[in-house]
């Protein structure tokens, strides 16, 4: 064998922090149906899928939280962590003492996750946690937990669903701290548009399988895509038949200034 391959197998082997094929039954329901999943060194994997479809149950499965029934888990990193949905960041204690749990303080914050995450924070930084909002909450525990590891490409974070209860500012700020962790992070959405600009591999999970967003296919039809200027002139319009085009397609648009809205119909079985 040329040294070369060889040595591409090794690293390959190397950067490979998880690779697991879980399933898991709930009473008679199959939850998670051979799930496989692998993730890299410092990779941003988006599992996105309906209310049910199982999101928690494999984050959890793969933190260990949670027992599977077949299948196995190669977890390799120095550290796992899980970020549930619901709050998690204990109330009697300071924002400020918060991130010095996780060895983090506001040079350190600016630093790993960017000065949007840093100049939110401040604000906030001797309050206790009882006196934030929901989404302040929010906000200041995945950044804690993002500051922690966030130096650190062997250290994997599960986040289920970061965006819940954010307002479009805060979702922002842990988009772009999501960007610039180290960590390797997999993270679950509900939406496809949440999940974009954001993963270097984005997954469907629905009805307990998992696949490559690019290979999911949308239900039994189609969808139309149509883009409206704000002039409210539809400037562009397509068929598509995949999650995959309909992702690219959304990520390719969203961020212009010159669309005022992106319109999805769910369309028939396809005629012929």
């Amino acid at each position: 064998m040329p040294l070369g391959t060889t040595l591409s197998r090794r690293s390959n082997l190397e950067a490979l922090l998880l690779k697991a094929s879980i399933s898991k039954r709930f009473l008679n329901k199959r939850v998670l149906d051979n799930v496989r999943l692998e993730a890299r060194r410092g990779e941003k994997i988006a599992i996105v899928g309906p209310n049910g479809a199982g999101k928690t149950t494999l984050l959890k499965s793969i933190s260990g939280l949670v027992s599977i029934d077949e299948g196995f888990i190669d977890n390799r990193a120095a550290k796992t962590i899980y970020v549930p949905e619901l709050d998690f960041v204990p109330r009697l204690i300071t924002v400020k003492e918060w991130f010095i749990l996780h060895m983090c303080d506001e040079n350190a914050l600016a630093e790993r996750l960017g000065e949007d995450a840093a100049n939110e924070a401040k604000p906030l930084w001797d309050k206790r946690v009882s006196m934030l909002s929901k989404g302040q909450r929010r906000l200041v525990g995945i950044l804690g937990v993002l500051c922690g590891f966030g130096n650190q490409e062997h250290h994997l974070v599960l986040i289920d669903e970061p965006f819940t209860g954010l307002a479009s500012h805060y979702r922002e700020v842990i988009r772009e701290a999501i960007r610039l962790s180290r960590s390797t992070i997999i993270a679950s959405f509900h939406d496809i548009e949440e999940a974009l600009g954001l993963a270097d591999s984005t997954y469907y999970l629905e009805e307990g399988r998992l696949q490559p967003l690019g290979k999911a296919r949308l239900g039994r039809g189609m969808a139309r895509l149509r883009v409206v200027s704000w002039r409210n002139e539809v400037v562009y319009e397509r068929d598509i038949r995949s999650l995959g085009e309909l992702f690219s397609l959304l990520h390719s648009f969203v961020k212009s200034r010159e669309v005022k809205k992106l319109c999805i119909e769910l369309m028939g079985e396809e005629s012929g």
